[in-house]
């Protein structure tokens, strides 16, 4: 009886997981954003199926999801540019907060 209480359990939270998850699909698709990939948990891949150019899959942890946009890859060159931008903006907000004659 308790395994079929702990098995029902999670079933129902990963059906709330996918349902959520779903509101991220949609959303992209309804913009014309390409979706990579819908999936239900974390870690290694149980089941995959590729679907005009979306990977469906189910993963071992069953404690989450992702949907990956086509765009979203990260790239070494990325994060460098990216740090580099926030240095120079916290650089611009200290200089002028310490320049402001407003202040």
């Amino acid at each position: 009886m308790v395994i079929l209480f702990v098995v029902g359990s999670v079933c129902l939270f990963l059906s709330f997981i996918a349902f959520h998850e779903f509101g991220h699909f949609l959303g992209a698709k309804l913009c014309r954003i390409g979706v990579i990939r819908y999936a239900i948990g974390f870690g290694p891949v149980v089941w995959r199926r590729i679907f005009r150019g979306t990977e469906y899959s189910l993963r071992a942890i069953p404690f989450g999801g992702f949907v990956q946009l086509a765009g979203s890859e990260v790239r070494p060159e990325t994060i460098k540019e990216s740090l580099v931008h926030m240095k120079a903006t916290l650089d611009a907000r200290q200089h002028h907060e310490c320049c402001d004659p407003k202040r």
